[in-house]
Formats: C-alpha cells, structure tokens, sequence
C-alpha cells in the first residue's frame, strides 16, 4: 500500500478531572465527559521515499507538528517497525486550538492511518493508545483520543487509555445541533500546566460524573457541562457575555476545553438556524453550527 487516509472526529469536553500522575502515559488522563460532533481532522499519510526526514502539512502548510511526530515515532515503536520518513497531510476542518481536540484527533488520525499503511500490525486498542499517549506526553490532551475513539457522548470512568482506561457512554435518539460561538484559541499546554486553573477544574467536577450516569441525556450533560464552566471559574469574558446573551433566549452554555468560546444544543435545524443570527447580530464571534456524531475515528 503507498498511502493511507483515515479521518478522525473533533471533540468536545464538558467536564474532567485531572489525573495525570502516573509515570504511564497510558494510565493517565482524565475523569469526565465529552462528546464528539461530525466535523474533524482528515489524515492522509504516505512513505516519502529518498528524503531524509519526515514533513507535516496542516491544511497545506508545512508545520513543525510536534504532536505527529510524536505519534509516528511511538507507532514505529509499538509495531517494531524500523522508522522512515514520512509524508503526512492533516486537513483539519474546525479552528485550532480552540476546544475542538484538534490535537487528538491529528495524532488519533494518523495513527490509524500509519496502521493501514504498514500492514495492520496494532489492534484498534493499540493503534488508540499510542494517539493518547502521545497527546498526554505533549500536554495537548487527556482524555480526547478515548472519546474520539469511541464517538457520540463517551463517560470516561477510569483514566487512561485500554486496557488501563474505563470509558461507557450513549448515542442521542435524535439529532442534535450544537452552536458555537468562537472568540479564539487558547493554550490547552498552558491552562493544563496552571496549578490555579487545575485546581479549581479538580475540585469542581465533583459528582457529575455520577450525576451524568444516572441520567445518561444530553440535557443532563450540558447542565453538568455549563455549571462546571461556572463553578471552575473558567469562562473569559466573552465567554460569560455569550453565555448571558444565550440564557435570555432559555439556553444553556458550557465553555469550550480549551478555548475561548462557548457552546449549546438545540434539537431542531431551524431553531439552531435562528440562534445562529441571534449571535451574530449581538456578538463578534464566529459561528459554526455541528451535529453530534455517532461515528468515532475510522478509515476512509
């Protein structure tokens, strides 16, 4: 096979708790819930041949792509296979660094594709936990590869990845629109390395993790996910005028982990429609509007 393609869904965290003290990257991560939407990262990954050195397009520009790297160093490893240069193009179809697990879903990505290309070597499970690992090694995530890996709403109940991590989860009935309101990115490497910023995301989480098992809705998750934006402390300011804005129209809104902007859902087209006006008239922001996927990380 000369090349490989693959596509991985974006994620959205509404609520964890850090545990990231484990020596093993596979057996740290994070406590919590998120969910996945149908936009997200394709990968396309070949052999490249009489170079010395591999080379990373993000949306056709060459990047340093620490987090790539990473993962094809890890997979060489995992599958003892000699290393090579490689080729690798990310299209990544939702804003960087603004809470969309763009970089799960790159190392997530390719991993799977880098496991096509060479043969199959790893099963689904090893072929995760190298993504998750090299997320966790270059502090661009926790707990975004298992839920990538898993697609719709995932409970991550145990930290880490398999056969140390413990994830559930459930699929919506119907469909659901998720409006954002974007202002920016933030650094997820920065916030996660603030004892400030982790302490207050610790101590909010709490029991809705519970809470959320016993009432496994999206409702219930975007109550969970907006109170713990709240009590953590963690909306910007535009962030807090959004969510304002939003509650006079009967909306809940959660922060995106991590980025500046804000989300809620509502379970018809048109309704999401109309929201989407409604914050472009009262807000500098962008406005993306997704669906939640059913579907985790596959091959194209």
């Amino acid at each position: 096979m000369r090349r490989a393609k693959s596509f991985c869904p974006a994620h959205i965290t509404g609520f964890f708790t850090i545990k990231d003290a484990s020596e093993n990257p596979l057996q740290a991560g994070s406590l919590g819930a998120g969910f996945c939407i149908d936009r997200g990262t394709f990968t396309a990954v070949r052999r490249r041949r009489f170079r010395s050195e591999s080379a990373v397009r993000i949306n056709g520009r060459r990047v340093s792509a620490p987090v790539s790297l990473k993962t094809a160093e890890l997979f060489f490893a995992a599958a003892e296979i000699s290393p090579e240069p490689l080729e690798i193009k990310h299209r990544v179809k939702v804003p960087q660094g603004a809470g969309f697990g763009t970089s799960g879903a790159g190392a997530l990505s390719l991993a799977l594709a880098l496991n096509r290309l060479y043969g199959t070597p790893l099963n689904e499970d090893q072929t995760a936990g190298v993504a998750h690992t090299a997320d966790v090694l270059c502090r661009t995530g926790l707990g975004t590869v298992v839920g990538e890996q898993r697609g719709g709403f995932e409970l991550r109940l145990k930290a880490g990845a398999p056969p140390f991590g413990l994830i559930d989860g459930f699929f919506p009935n119907e469909t659901i629109y998720v409006v954002f309101a974007l202002f920016g990115p933030l650094s997820t490497v920065r916030s996660l390395s603030d004892p400030l910023v982790r302490e207050r995301i610790n101590r909010s989480a709490g029991e809705r993790l519970l809470r959320l098992q016993n009432d496994p809705t999206p409702q219930r998750f975007l109550t969970e996910a907006a109170d713990f934006s709240t009590e953590a402390a963690l909306f910007s300011e535009n962030g807090r005028k959004a969510a304002a804005l939003l509650e006079k129209y009967g909306k809940r809104a959660a922060m995106l982990m991590f980025g500046d902007g804000v989300y809620t859902f509502c379970f018809d087209k048109r309704e999401a429609q109309k929201l989407k006006k409604m914050l472009k008239k009262n807000l500098k922001s962008d406005i993306l509007i997704s669906t939640v996927s059913e579907k985790g990380a596959r091959i194209r």
